[in-house]
């Protein structure tokens, strides 16, 4: 592997400094080029130059790649590239699934229409070239990584639908939560909305206040969620010695997540908070 890999994965671009040279492998150099979230986190964004022990060897930073923003994988930014044969030394010829090192070979096509051709002749080519059968003691995969974008794609938003459906129920009974506790209130405070109108309070007044009340109580709520993920993904790390980098996360979807709680509460708390203000003055005081 060496600098035209970039070339056949064009997600990836270096930032700053190189990548990996034949040299850098042949001489089983203790180099390394890293992501752009570790560059940040570990080394505060002046990484080139630096070294990053692997293993416990120091490894220098020759490279650092630039944010990768639409990666349909965002492990990117949190890659480590060292010469294989620095990786062979560390795991022996046992590296990945299969019990061995994979070859790969990244070819380009000249043109989208041609790709499925493209595939049916490198298979083809490396059958002939390799006088083997696939499924007779190897394995061949030819692909593109524009198709397996796509199935990724695929799950993804499968994942999301099916996890959006499960959300929406868990927020439907907190709603529903949301309003019964409500109800329950406004019985058992009747005297003090008929006091509250006796001494001027309007309807509006009244149902501001338990819409207000509504939607402290999503917030409370959306506020100990956030809370517990946080120590229950905490506890995970410290059990499983994960790195801590799991821990941060962009303050976006905890505001969002906050920002839904808030506006649940002022959905399902809106009827009771009407039922309070509809309320007249005499009865109200009179109840028992």
């Amino acid at each position: 592997m060496n600098s035209s890999y970039l070339d056949m994965v064009p997600v990836l671009r270096l930032h700053e400094g190189r990548f990996l040279e034949y040299m850098d492998i042949s001489r089983e150099r203790n180099v390394c080029v890293i992501g752009h979230s570790i560059a940040n986190d570990l080394m505060e964004g002046n990484a080139l130059g630096q070294t990053l022990k692997i293993w416990g060897e120091n490894y220098t930073v020759i490279g650092v790649f630039a944010d990768v923003q639409n990666d349909i994988i965002p492990i990117r930014n949190n890659e480590v590239y060292i010469p294989y044969t620095n990786a062979r030394k560390i795991n022996g010829e046992s590296i990945s699934s299969y019990g061995n090192y994979n070859d790969k070979y990244f070819v380009c096509a000249n043109g989208k229409e041609n790709m499925y051709k493209t595939q049916v002749l490198i298979k083809e080519m490396l059958c002939e070239r390799t006088r083997r059968e696939e499924n007779n003691g190897w394995i061949l995969q030819v692909y593109s990584i524009g198709d397996t974008s796509e199935m990724v794609r695929g799950y993804i938003l499968g994942d999301a639908i099916h996890w959006s459906f499960f959300s929406g129920i868990v927020l439907l009974v907190g709603g529903v939560g949301i309003m019964n506790v409500m109800l329950a209130g406004v019985q058992a405070r009747t005297k003090e909305i008929g006091i509250r109108k006796a001494f001027g309070a309007t309807n509006r007044n009244i149902q501001q206040q338990f819409a207000l009340e509504a939607v402290i109580t999503g917030l409370i709520g959306g506020l100990l969620g956030v809370l517990s993920g946080f120590f229950v993904v905490l506890f995970l790390i410290l059990w499983t010695q994960s790195s801590f980098s799991y821990l941060y996360a962009a303050i976006w979807p905890v505001l969002v997540a906050v920002v839904i709680t808030i506006l649940i509460g002022w959905a399902f708390g809106t009827y009771p908070a009407k039922q309070a203000a509809k309320m007249e003055i005499v009865d109200a005081i009179n109840s028992d």
